[in-house]
């Protein structure tokens, strides 16, 4: 991707962030975002994960901090209603992550579809009419 392509999309990534940031009523939180251009080393600073992971969530929700790390190249070949559902999934992270010491190994896949079937709830509840 060339500067202009990453640019165009933290944009985008920043403008539809914050759009769900204050539905999900996440004002009270502060959330940085690091955008990574290369996935090797997206994977490495969220210490490792599947080669088409999107995106990642560090929240420490007793602070009502988190990070999000964005894996560019993979976001950049997204749909725009792909981006949106992704980028709504990894703030659904911020208000689940009360939950997710609980989950280890195997387990954390559990966490990763309620995070799923919350975020297309959410999708739908604001897109879809009837």
């Amino acid at each position: 991707m060339n500067d202009k392509e990453v640019k165009s999309l933290q944009r985008k990534i920043e403008k539809i962030s914050y759009k769900w940031y204050k539905l999900l009523g996440l004002r009270s939180w502060v959330v940085h975002y690091t955008y990574f251009r290369d996935t090797s080393e997206f994977l490495h600073a969220i210490g490792g994960g599947e080669l088409l992971t999107s995106g990642s969530c560090n929240a420490r929700w007793e602070y009502k901090e988190a990070s999000i790390s964005w894996n560019l190249p993979i976001l950049s070949n997204m749909s725009p209603m792909e981006l949106e559902i992704t980028i709504i999934h990894e703030h659904v992270h911020c208000l689940t992550d009360p939950m997710a010491s609980k989950f280890s190994g195997k387990d954390r896949k559990l966490l990763e579809v309620v995070v799923t079937d919350i975020t297309n709830a959410l999708y739908r509840a604001k897109y879809v009419k009837g």
